[in-house]
């Protein structure tokens, strides 16, 4: 997969062939599990650009167990593929990326939250979601560098299953 937006600025992800699958699949819901280092967030980056691609204006939901944990992972590698300012805009107030149409030919925005309790349901009951991207849904234990994750709760990721919309 590849975004060329300039003559000067050429983005190219290439899928390994468990991510490639977990990206273009038509299925209602996809769990892509492996070990650390295998490209599971990176797959979760472009899934999200390529379920956009194919459902213009689609809005997402990129949930994780807490704020601080979804900047320090998800959205760091986010940003490693898609610049803020190249490919879209990303509102720091509103935790949201805007992709760019001009440059990528998207329509649509991405939400990022924290969701680690079941009082953060109610932050999800009125959004507009076409697709929900769940980084670390379960409970994991600590790493090495002594942060886990509490995963998110179930009444939220029941939540968000509800709402979401069938863009198909």
């Amino acid at each position: 997969m590849a975004i060329d937006t300039t003559r000067s600025h050429k983005t190219t992800f290439n899928a390994n062939p468990t991510q490639r699958a977990f990206i273009e699949s038509r299925a209602e819901a996809d769990l892509f599990a492996s070990r650390k280092g295998e490209g599971k967030s990176a797959g979760l980056c472009w899934a999200a650009y390529y379920y956009t691609h194919h459902n213009p204006g689609a809005n997402g939901l990129c949930l994780r167990d807490t704020w601080e944990n979804l900047q320090r992972t998800t959205l760091e590698e986010f940003f490693t593929w898609f610049s803020d300012g190249i490919y879209g805009q990303w509102v720091g107030t509103e935790k949201a990326w805007y992709w760019n149409p001009k440059r990528t030919g998207l329509t649509g925005k991405l939400n990022f939250m924290g969701a680690a309790g079941q009082g953060d349901a109610t932050k999800i009951a009125s959004m507009n979601i076409a697709y929900l991207l769940g980084d670390e849904p379960a409970p994991a234990a600590a790493g090495s560098d002594g942060v886990g994750s509490l995963g998110i709760d179930k009444l939220v990721f029941d939540t968000v299953s509800r709402r979401l919309t069938r863009w198909r």
